[in-house]
């Protein structure tokens, strides 16, 4: 299987600068395959950074992104577990693994999508997820 290059962070950066961006997004537009949807890894897996907090996918995790899950608690603030490591500081919102009873509630939830998940739909898709 291969993955596209994701026009996020560093990629995304160099394109810019040297005037492609533009150019390489429409070509992943211009190839959206509806059909690679159903195998995407964000319809059937998550993904859970180093404090807990889980994301759709990987690459959502990477531009902090979070999901749009709905719990029925309210997600828990990261804090460290000293009172002097106040240096450390959680990039992440959303819900952690902490808050969840089970990753089934979730089932069929709507996914946290943004104009990187062009890469994984287009052609024959990323498969990542199979």
């Amino acid at each position: 299987h291969v993955f596209n290059n994701l026009p996020i962070k560093r990629f995304a950066d160099d394109l810019y600068r040297r005037g492609q961006l533009r150019d390489y997004m429409q070509l992943l537009v211009e190839n959206f395959n509806v059909s690679a949807v159903e195998s995407l890894m964000c319809t059937n897996t998550v993904n859970v950074s180093w404090s807990g907090h889980v994301f759709d996918c990987d690459f959502n995790q990477q531009i902090e992104l979070p999901t749009l899950w709905q719990t029925t608690r309210p997600f828990t603030p990261w804090k460290p577990d000293k009172d002097d490591a106040t240096d450390i500081v959680c990039p992440h919102d959303g819900p952690t693994v902490f808050d969840i009873d089970d990753l089934n509630q979730f089932n069929g939830h709507k996914i946290a999508t943004d104009s990187h998940c062009y890469a994984c739909t287009a052609g024959a898709g990323s498969k990542c997820g199979t």
